[in-house]
């Protein structure tokens, strides 16, 4: 049996701690905040779609996504996956789904090895972007552990399964879509797996608010 759809809860917050090591080049750490950034609106955009909002939101009006659906009603997907290449692509239109309460900040930081990265946000997200990681540092560990003949499919498969099991995505989707989801995970947290392999990012916790 399903489990219940639950809005986000925007009064929740946590803290995300990220524990780094070893040198950067100033593109790859560039690239890995812009990571984190925009797998939090990814994830705030499908969960909205697909959970629905607590409230109506006058925001979702004129928007390309449209006003998001009742959480019993199926997910239009036409407009979910032209929201989520504009948050991939971190259009202004995206941007401005996000009030000042939801955003994710970065709040405090150690540049050191090894350091540390704080991070701020709704709760419910914050716990799946840590989710997340683990899914990058344990895809990372699963690959250097597979023979070299079977690492190709096994990899992927294993990876979809891992992302899968993080988002929690629910039964309103059928298996293209949850694939097309995954598939936009992939593509907007591979500077958390580049992160992951090069040992740059080595845990990820969460504290709550």
């Amino acid at each position: 049996m399903a489990e219940p759809i639950r809005p986000i809860d925007v009064t929740s917050k946590a803290q995300l701690d990220l524990h780094v090591d070893g040198s950067w080049q100033l593109q790859e750490f560039s690239d890995f905040i812009a990571a984190i950034g925009r797998t939090y609106h990814l994830l705030f955009v499908v969960h909205e779609h697909l959970h629905g909002y607590s409230t109506h939101d006058s925001r979702f009006e004129g928007l390309t996504i449209g006003r998001p659906p009742k959480p019993s009603t199926r997910v239009t997907s036409r407009d979910l996956w032209r929201q989520i290449d504009s948050v991939l692509l971190m259009k202004d239109d995206a941007r401005a789904l996000l009030l000042p309460d939801e955003q994710i900040f970065l709040i405090g930081a150690k540049f050191s090895s090894p350091g540390f990265l704080k991070f701020f946000g709704i709760g419910q997200l914050i716990h799946k972007l840590r989710d997340l990681c683990h899914v990058a540092a344990e895809y990372e560990r699963r690959k250097r552990e597979l023979d070299i003949e079977r690492s190709e499919i096994e990899i992927a498969q294993q990876k979809v399964r891992l992302i899968k099991d993080a988002l929690e995505l629910p039964y309103v989707l059928n298996e293209d879509e949850k694939r097309r989801v995954v598939q936009a995970v992939f593509a907007a947290m591979r500077p958390l797996e580049r992160a992951a392999a090069a040992r740059q990012l080595t845990d990820a916790t969460v504290r709550a608010s």
